[in-house]
């Protein structure tokens, strides 16, 4: 072999070795590179993963902090608006039951108590409430004033036995109720005060005696 043809085939034989090892070496680079870009990904990705359901779970926890927040101002609103509004219902059928149903209760403790009457010492104090409201309304520059003074209302019920066998029943009942003008919001709340009436008929036995007993 001519030494010529030797030393080009060693030239091309070093060359294509040479890009061998580069094609290696790049190849080799490259696949770490993509390796590390992999991991790199891989990991921002569930960087982002997280990051987003953190997030996620943060707007969720924000979302439903303010909705209870917001849940519980309503209701602590809705609470106090039928609250106000409850008793103003329970103030129109103050008259036509509500004095009836104390008039029931006393009797029915009356005579429930009756026979306890005669064997126990027993001291209520049912029930003291004053509650006042008062409505202004502007309609054009008529001025309305609406007081509201619901009741005062002070119930005291009493049984004794002593030694000397007598016997004393004490029944104290006080209440002083509401005046009110401003005719048109009468009639708005009669009307609302039969539709309330019977939906708060329970709600109101439940609690009243919840609260009052």
């Amino acid at each position: 072999m001519n030494i010529s043809v030797a030393m080009h085939i060693l030239k091309t034989a070093g060359k294509i070795g040479n890009m061998q090892s580069n094609y290696y070496y790049y190849f080799y680079y490259y696949y770490y590179y993509y390796y590390y870009y992999y991991y790199y990904f891989y990991y921002y990705y569930y960087y982002y993963y997280y990051y987003y359901y953190y997030y996620y779970y943060y707007y969720y926890f924000y979302y439903y902090y303010y909705y209870y927040y917001y849940y519980y101002y309503y209701y602590y609103f809705y609470y106090y608006y039928y609250y106000y509004n409850y008793y103003y219902y329970y103030y129109h059928y103050y008259y036509y039951y509500y004095y009836y149903y104390y008039y029931y209760f006393y009797y029915y403790y009356y005579y429930n108590y009756y026979y306890y009457f005669y064997y126990y010492y027993f001291y209520y104090y049912y029930y003291f409430y004053y509650y006042y409201y008062y409505y202004y309304f502007n309609y054009n520059n008529n001025y309305y004033y609406y007081y509201y003074y619901y009741y005062f209302y002070y119930y005291y019920y009493y049984f004794y036995y002593n030694n000397n066998n007598y016997y004393y029943y004490y029944y104290y009942y006080y209440y002083y109720y509401c005046y009110y003008y401003y005719y048109c919001y009468y009639y708005y709340y009669y009307y609302y005060y039969y539709y309330y009436y019977y939906y708060y008929y329970y709600y109101y036995y439940f609690y009243y005696y919840y609260y009052c007993y």
